[in-house]
């Protein structure tokens, strides 16, 4: 019902961000097919804010100092409400979607199931090797804070979870991210 929304979505996330947030939303999606693979739950508005919950953190619309889930829910709502006639998109829809949007760091049980498998999908998207490599990615002559960053999450994340199945998930990933920071410390004497 919603394809030619999700197809644009998806141009626009790789037009407002390369292919840096594309492919995290790609990621997010396989877990999100993964941990939703016994739940019944609404598969194209998931989708929808699967692709538009990072958007605040993209170049097009970032603003330094505002967190990127306001600013997110903003562009989605503004994007949303210009397709909603056209997409057949009722306001209750809108609400569900932007739900998922809001709460993706901090959904908790009472969320919906589309918002928790938001949100522990995209958590699992920063745990594990691929985590690492993010936070190294994104602080390349920062070391010290991509370590720190890291490691944190690494702490954090599992503890986060809210599906059983995504926490069992989040401390295997959590243990590959000690051990390479384990070897990264040796490595470097600690020196970074």
């Amino acid at each position: 019902m919603f394809e030619a929304m999700i197809d644009d979505l998806k141009r626009k996330t790789k037009e407002y961000c390369g292919t840096w947030g594309y492919a995290h939303c790609q990621r997010v999606k396989r877990h999100i097919l993964e941990l939703g693979a016994s739940k019944q739950y609404n598969e194209e508005l998931l989708e929808i804010a699967l692709w538009l919950h990072d958007w605040g953190a993209y170049p097009t619309f970032l603003e330094q100092g505002r967190d990127h889930v306001e600013k997110s829910l903003e562009v989605a709502a503004a994007y949303l409400g210009e397709r909603a006639l056209n997409q057949g998109l009722s306001q209750s829809q809108i609400k569900h979607i932007l739900e998922c949007i809001e709460v993706h760091h901090s959904g908790s049980e009472v969320n919906s199931i589309e918002a928790i498998l938001l949100g522990d999908a995209d958590r699992l998207d920063m745990l594990g090797i691929v985590g690492v490599m993010r936070d190294f990615s994104r602080n390349p002559k920062e070391m010290r804070t991509a370590y720190e960053t890291a490691m944190n999450r690494a702490k954090t994340y599992p503890s986060e979870m809210i599906l059983k199945s995504a926490r069992g998930l989040a401390e295997q990933r959590s243990a590959e991210m000690l051990r390479l920071l384990k070897a990264f410390e040796e490595q470097c004497e600690n020196i970074f």
